[in-house]
C-alpha cells in the first residue's frame, strides 16, 4: 500500500503522527491516492451498505490531500459500515489517526474500534462521531437506565470545524481499555470501560476549559475482548432526510508497544496565524505542536527535515534542523539558524 505523504495533518496531536514511534506496527497508511475512483479500497469490507454498494468507494470529489478520498454513504434506516480487519491485541496501544469531512447538513460520520459479532449492529469502542447543524454540535450518550441522551453545543465548546476537514486521533490502550480522542488538535475526550460492572465513564474537555463526565451502560462489556479492526461509518441523524455522505481521507492506523506522548487537556493556547503573520515564503503550514518540554521535542522531531520556531518574544521565525545541510540551507534565505527549540513557545512544522 502506498505509504502516507510525509507532514499531512495539521494540530497538535499530529504532530505525534509525522514521527511515529521507534517501534511500531503500520496496519494501515493510505491516503486513497492508489485505488481508482469508484472502487472500494483493496483490504476494506462493506459490513452494512447505507445508499448502495457503489456508493462507498474513493472519489475524487473532496481531498484533504491530493485528489481523492473515502466517500462513505447511509441513509435513513440503514447506515453504511465499512470495516478494515487488523489484530488491536498485537500491542499494547493502537494508535487511528484519520481526517473526516463534516458537513453542516447533519450527516453523522465516524471511525471506531470494531467486534461486529458483539452486538446485533457490531460493538463499537473509542470512537469519535459528530452530529452538526445550524452551528451546533450533538454529543450524545446512553444514561443509566438505557436512554438515549442528547445535548447540543456551540462551537466555543466543541472544537469541530464545519464544512471543512477535521483532524482526528484516537489512542486505546488495550490493556487497560483507556480510550483518548484528540479533535482539531484538543484532548477532546477520555473513556474507560468497566468490563466487570459493563459500564463506560467518559469525560469531555471543552474548549472553554469546562469539563463533564458521563456514565454509562455498555451491552456485553466483555465483546470489548473481540475487537478485531476499525468500521467506517455514516448515518444520517435525522429520520427520513439523506444528508448525504462523509468523507475521509490520510487513514493511518498502528500498533505499538511503546505509550504515545499524551498532551494534557488544553491547558496551553497555542498561537495563531493571526498572532504570528504569513508565513515565510515558499512553505506552507502543516502542523502546530504546543509547550512540549525539549526532550519530548527531540523525540517527536526524530527524522523530521524541516522546523520553522516562531521566537515570540523576539517576534520572528527562525529556523531550526538537526540536519546541517537544512541549516546551511536557511542561512542562504537569511534565516538565523538555532540549535535548540525552547519550551513554551509555539513550534511549527511545515514541508
Amino acid at each position: 500500500m502506498q505509504a502516507r505523504k510525509k507532514f499531512l495533518a495539521v494540530g497538535l496531536f499530529t504532530c505525534l503522527t509525522l514521527t511515529g514511534f521507534s517501534s511500531e506496527e503500520v496496519f494501515l497508511d493510505t491516503s486513497f491516492e492508489e485505488f481508482p475512483v469508484g472502487s472500494l479500497p483493496s483490504g476494506f469490507e462493506i459490513i452494512y451498505n447505507g445508499k448502495g454498494d457503489n456508493y462507498q468507494v474513493v472519489t475524487d470529489k473532496k481531498a484533504a490531500t491530493g485528489s481523492k478520498s473515502f466517500q462513505v454513504w447511509g441513509v435513513p434506516n440503514w447506515c453504511a459500515n465499512v470495516h478494515y480487519n487488523f489484530d488491536v491485541f498485537k500491542h499494547r496501544y493502537v494508535v487511528v489517526d484519520y481526517k473526516m469531512y463534516a458537513t453542516d447538513q447533519g450527516n453523522n460520520g465516524w471511525i471506531s474500534l470494531i467486534n461486529q459479532s458483539g452486538a446485533t449492529w457490531g460493538w463499537g469502542y473509542c470512537w469519535l462521531g459528530f452530529t452538526a447543524k445550524d452551528n451546533l454540535f450533538r454529543i450524545c450518550y446512553t444514561d443509566e437506565n438505557g436512554n438515549n441522551q442528547c445535548t447540543y453545543y456551540g462551537p466555543d465548546k466543541v472544537p469541530m470545524k464545519l464544512n471543512a476537514w477535521n483532524d482526528i486521533r484516537l489512542i486505546l490502550d488495550t490493556k487497560t481499555t483507556h480510550c483518548t480522542v484528540y479533535l482539531n488538535g484538543y484532548k477532546f475526550y477520555t473513556s474507560d470501560l468497566d468490563i466487570e460492572k459493563g459500564i463506560v465513564t467518559t469525560t469531555y474537555y471543552f474548549k472553554d476549559g469546562s469539563v463533564e463526565t458521563f456514565s454509562r451502560k455498555k451491552d456485553n462489556p466483555s465483546a470489548y475482548y473481540g475487537l478485531h479492526g476499525i468500521r467506517i461509518g455514516d448515518c444520517p441523524s435525522t429520520d427520513n432526510i439523506d444528508t448525504g455522505p462523509t468523507y475521509f481521507d490520510d487513514v493511518r492506523v498502528v500498533g505499538t508497544d511503546e505509550a504515545p506522548v499524551e498532551i494534557s487537556a488544553n491547558t496551553t493556547q497555542c498561537l495563531t496565524s493571526q498572532d504570528i503573520g504569513n508565513l515565510p515564503s515558499g512553505w506552507d503550514n502543516i502542523g502546530i505542536l504546543c509547550s512540549l518540554e525539549n526532550s519530548q521535542i527531540a523525540e517527536l522531531f526524530k527524522g523530521v527535515t524541516a522546523v520553522w520556531h516562531w521566537n515570540n518574544q523576539a517576534k520572528k521565525w527562525e529556523f531550526w534542523s538537526p540536519d546541517v545541510t537544512l541549516q546551511e540551507k536557511a542561512k542562504m534565505y537569511g534565516i538565523e539558524a538555532i540549535d535548540e527549540l525552547p519550551a513554551g513557545d509555539a513550534v511549527w512544522i511545515l514541508k
